[in-house]
């Protein structure tokens, strides 16, 4: 039987915020029973210092989510290298302008993360080997995208998928 888990969840390791702490909770449970982990969260999380944790922080692709993602990561002082910092700042200005081109003609976002569903789907094709391993995929807390990349790989990769939605 497989010991490693996928687990998917916009929110994680960030203080105070509650979809955090349900995801927080659960892949310290899963990790003392000794599993191994790979974690898709927001690029606005803190990196998990857990060693049984592959933690990839995603990116979201729509202007406006980046923006949000981007003003967490200053706020609360979210550390990245200098290189990344240094891309993640270009990206915001390009996303910020392209965000205020769209609201001049009338094309404002909306705020359900769907553009951060997008790249993690993206990066989960790129980690489909190591999802394939899983003996399940596991998510909760925050934005829908999450719960339909888990439905969507747990049906082609035949994999047991526990979402775990939180009706408030």
């Amino acid at each position: 039987m497989s010991k490693n888990i996928f687990v998917i969840s916009y929110f994680s390791n960030m203080p105070g915020v509650c979809q955090a702490e349900w995801v927080d909770d659960r892949v310290s449970s899963f990790s003392k029973r000794g599993y191994k982990l790979l974690l898709f969260s927001s690029l606005c999380s803190f990196k998990s210092k857990d060693s049984s944790v592959s933690h990839i922080r995603i990116p979201s692709l729509t202007p406006h989510s980046f923006t949000f993602e981007y003003d967490q990561i200053i706020e609360k002082k979210i550390p990245f290298s200098q290189l990344k910092m240094y891309l993640l700042n270009w990206y915001y200005l390009v996303t910020k302008f392209i965000y205020k081109i769209m609201c001049f003609i009338g094309l404002r976002t909306g705020e359900a993360r769907w553009g951060w569903m997008i790249s993690a789907f993206i990066y989960s094709l790129r980690y489909i080997n190591h999802i394939r391993k899983s003996e399940f995929i596991y998510t909760t807390g925050g934005p829908p995208g999450g719960h339909l990349i888990a439905i969507v790989f747990g049906k082609i990769l035949s994999i047991r998928v526990i979402a775990n939605f939180k009706i408030h």
